[in-house]
């Protein structure tokens, strides 16, 4: 997200158009179904403030990606296929 958000998109969608690789967990779509129970998602009102708050969610769990890649040289400071 940081990352798509940070380049022209054109541009990310050419120099990822072959990316396939599909390893770690995909927390933008499915962090908050996890972490909190389904009858949260019951009610209308704290279902709509928690979409709200997704988005800074994400941002927080991705501006930590970019302190544990800092030292990492061998990958894009923006890198978040972990497996771990």
């Amino acid at each position: 997200m940081i990352e798509k958000d940070l380049q022209v998109k054109e541009l990310y969608d050419l120099k990822h158009m072959n990316d396939k690789i599909e390893s770690g967990f995909d927390y933008e779509e499915g962090l908050l179904r996890t972490s909190f129970s389904n009858v949260m998602f019951q009610n209308q009102m704290t279902s709509d403030f928690l979409n709200q708050i997704k988005s800074l969610l994400i941002y927080t769990i991705e501006s930590n990606l970019i302190a544990r890649n800092f030292f990492c040289y061998t990958v894009s400071k923006y890198y978040n296929k972990h497996n771990n």
